[in-house]
């Protein structure tokens, strides 16, 4: 949200954020999402949560192959976007599950 082009409100006014992805979110039409999640992308796999109201329209983002799942396994339709050294999604990543998953995150950017 914050890295997109702008937030809109629930009545659709635009805030500028911080421009360095080609995104928007939206409030208008919010709608609750929520669940833990499981993040399969290259040889990393992290756990996290989703927690929003909000939708994105991406403009250009090219969506990572990434696995993302439901704490029953069922695939879900958030994706993994990366824009340069930038990963993004509305997963929110608990840092704990995987103590090396910056090291290796780090070693993927070599």
């Amino acid at each position: 949200m914050y890295l997109g082009r702008h937030i809109l409100d629930a009545q659709g006014q635009a805030f500028a954020m911080v421009g360095a992805l080609a995104c928007d979110t939206s409030m208008e039409a919010a709608k609750l999402t929520l669940g833990y999640r499981t993040v399969e992308w290259k040889s990393l796999v992290i756990r996290g949560h989703e927690f929003h109201y909000s939708q994105l329209a991406d403009y250009g983002l090219t969506p990572e192959p990434a696995r993302i799942t439901s704490a029953k396994g069922a695939g879900v339709p958030v994706q993994l976007y990366r824009q340069g050294n930038v990963l993004a999604s509305y997963v929110h990543l608990y840092w704990g599950d995987n103590k090396g998953f910056v090291n290796e995150l780090l070693a993927l950017r070599a």
